[in-house]
């Protein structure tokens, strides 16, 4: 079994094939130029993980918060997280590197604010 996936690893954007054993574990990668390549594929393969990044209203300012996550969480709570983060009540002002949540969706990890406002 093999699954074809593309590096964003550098601007190269590789497509790699990732070979896989019975067990599910990696066996090979192919067409990676680079070493970061194929590490990403290997971790990609088996557990994808995302930086999930968005903007959320706070009362008392015009302005959004930005904010992205402290820590890359599973790719399938990705939508969740930028849900949860949407049902957050704000107030400015905020700092830059302020946690805005803690332990999002029950994963550990904090949204952090990437600018302030207020």
């Amino acid at each position: 079994m093999s699954r074809r996936i593309t590096c964003i690893q550098c601007p190269m954007g590789c497509v790699m094939n990732v070979g896989f054993a019975e067990n599910g574990e990696v066996t090979s990668v192919e067409g990676n130029s680079c070493g970061r390549g194929k590490k990403y594929a290997q971790a990609e393969a088996i557990n994808p993980v995302r930086t999930v990044c968005g903007t959320v209203c706070a009362r008392g300012c015009l302005e959004p918060v930005s904010y992205r996550t402290s820590a890359p969480v599973p790719k399938a709570l990705a939508g969740d997280v930028a849900r949860e983060a949407a049902g957050l009540s704000l107030c400015a002002p905020i700092v830059l590197g302020d946690v805005i949540c803690e332990n999002v969706c029950d994963t550990g990890i904090s949204l952090i604010a990437t600018k302030s406002i207020g």
